[in-house]
């Protein structure tokens, strides 16, 4: 019965992984739920230990957990080996499951292993669920919002427009009727105008044109050639001007002389005249105060001396 019992505690301690060649490392999660002292340590899968403690500690001001992890000795875990609780089925419980690194350097008992947030089902349903959670309050709740606000916008501005189409469309059937009526006049003036005798005159008028047209053109060309003989014609007076220039000064200088000589006989001429009229004046004065003299007589004594 002894030897029974004692082969008994001795499985039980071989199972729960406690044996006198163990290793230990720690490991540190912001959330160890459903996480246990006992909780089995495992290696890709396969158990090499179990958690001994779980311990509460601060990390940059907010509470983790510490999991002190018992490993068998003969594994040899490298140093870049990641730790993460791990949840093998959807009814299994969480194992602190370690995937192997690749560094040729194996981690020291007592060196604590980098950890990964866990990656059961649940977790996995739990991080959608936020994400889920996130998209409907800050991206479907408030475009559902602004869809609702503008779909409202755009109601009351239908409204708005049927309200004015109301008010409106009497106003624009009246105005396009009269728009209608001046439109026909217009056509009726219009036609009026272009009747067969208005045609006529019309064709008359464009027939002038052409002729008044062919008229001009035939000036312009007579005024062409108006310009090219007249070019022509100062062309050669200034041929002329140039082959007598000597001539013509001397013409120029012998007709300041004569004209200088006329100028002087004409001042002569006017300096007489005025002598003249001066005699003919002082004449005129002594025939009207004694007329005897034109007759070779002389003055008349003054009868009022005589008296005297």
């Amino acid at each position: 019965m002894v030897c029974t019992m004692a082969v008994l505690l001795l499985a039980l301690y071989l199972v729960s992984g406690r044996s006198m060649d163990t290793r230990s490392y720690s490991a540190v999660y912001s959330d160890v739920a459903g996480v246990g002292v006992g909780t089995a340590v495992t290696y890709g899968g396969y158990v090499i230990g179990q958690v001994a403690e779980v311990s509460p500690l601060r990390v940059s001001g907010k509470t983790a957990f510490k999991l002190d992890l018992i490993v068998n000795s003969d594994w040899q875990i490298p140093k870049d080996s990641v730790a993460s609780i791990f949840s093998p089925g959807l009814l299994s419980e969480k194992t602190i499951n370690i995937v192997e690194g690749v560094d040729s350097e194996v981690l020291q008992p007592g060196e604590m292993l980098a950890t990964r947030k866990s990656s059961g089902l649940f977790d996995a349903m739990d991080d959608v669920a936020l994400e889920i959670k996130d998209l409907s309050e800050n991206g479907i709740r408030p475009m559902l919002q602004n869809f609702s606000y503008s779909v409202e916008r755009i109601s009351r501005r239908l409204d708005s427009v049927g309200s004015e189409l109301d008010g409106g469309v009497p106003r624009l059937v009246k105005k396009t009727d009269m728009l209608l009526s001046t439109l026909n006049k217009t056509a009726d003036t219009l036609a009026r105008t272009l009747s067969e005798t208005n045609q006529k005159h019309f064709s008359n008028i464009l027939t002038n044109a052409d002729r008044a047209s062919a008229q001009l053109r035939e000036l312009s060309v007579s005024l062409g050639v108006s310009a090219q003989k007249l070019d022509l014609l100062l062309d050669k007076s200034a041929g002329t001007v140039s082959e007598n220039q000597e001539d013509l000064r001397k013409s120029v200088q012998n007709l300041k002389k004569i004209v200088t000589s006329i100028a002087k006989t004409v001042d002569s001429v006017v300096y007489n005249l005025d002598t003249s009229s001066r005699n003919i004046n002082e004449f005129s004065r002594q025939i009207r105060q004694n007329p005897g003299l034109l007759l070779g007589g002389s003055s008349p004594s003054d009868q009022a001396e005589a008296h005297r």
